[in-house]
């Protein structure tokens, strides 16, 4: 049975994108989603799809989810049914070797690994994010916007060994330093990078209690 509705779903998906691109659903579809009968019992073909290609049977309660914001995708690369980690370790490629590169195999969003977290209607989160947080722990909240850098400057690279924690200010830097931003954004960059080096002199200045007399008047907050 599992194949020959594996066989009956196939025949209505457009594969004609690619392994990574979407592969929109050609058959009926109700509230933007897909579905499809095999007698008289109705099936999700996105479940079916990523249920074969990843070989979990997820509980009925659990929804499949998608990373490219395509309501009626099935290319089970850009969907998932259980955690945005599982999903991660699911589609990264380590057949380099523990040193190369581990591109994430799902959706890309300007070359970066993406995908929804956790429900429908979540904020979308960032495949390299999450791959640090599996070996390093939360990223630090509430002390600033931390940037998870990437040592290769391979976007969707999901090695924990090629990533680092900096500021924002570090990571335009080391963009400019490594000549990545185009020549028209190199303004806009360096603007951002002033700004946020800025904001963290401020913060050092606030937190140390050294601000100078001749900064700011008595009782009056830097602009």
């Amino acid at each position: 049975m599992a194949d020959s509705l594996f066989i009956s779903t196939m025949a209505f998906v457009d594969t004609s994108g690619g392994p990574l691109a979407c592969h929109p659903w050609l058959a009926k579809v109700w509230k933007g989603k897909p579905f499809i009968y095999i007698g008289t019992r109705q099936y999700s073909p996105r479940r079916v799809l990523f249920q074969a290609f990843s070989g979990l049977q997820l509980p009925r309660e659990h929804r499949v989810l998608d990373t490219c914001g395509n309501g009626i995708c099935c290319n089970p690369r850009h969907l998932y049914g259980g955690s945005p980690a599982q999903h991660v370790v699911q589609l990264r490629d380590t057949s380099g070797g523990p040193d190369a590169c581990w591109p994430f195999m799902g959706f890309r969003f300007k070359g970066y690994g993406r995908m929804q977290g956790g429900k429908r209607g979540a904020p979308m989160m960032f495949a390299h994010r999450i791959a640090y947080e599996l070996a390093n722990g939360p990223i630090p909240e509430g002390d600033g916007e931390w940037c998870v850098c990437h040592t290769c400057d391979n976007p969707p690279c999901c090695n924990p060994k090629h990533l680092f924690l900096g500021r924002d200010a570090d990571n335009i830097a080391d963009c400019i330093a490594k000549g990545r931003n185009s020549k028209g954004d190199r303004h806009r960059q360096a603007m951002r990078l002033a700004k946020a080096k800025r904001q963290e002199q401020r913060t050092i200045e606030s937190c140390s209690g050294q601000t100078s007399a001749g900064d700011r008047a008595p009782g009056k907050v830097l602009p």
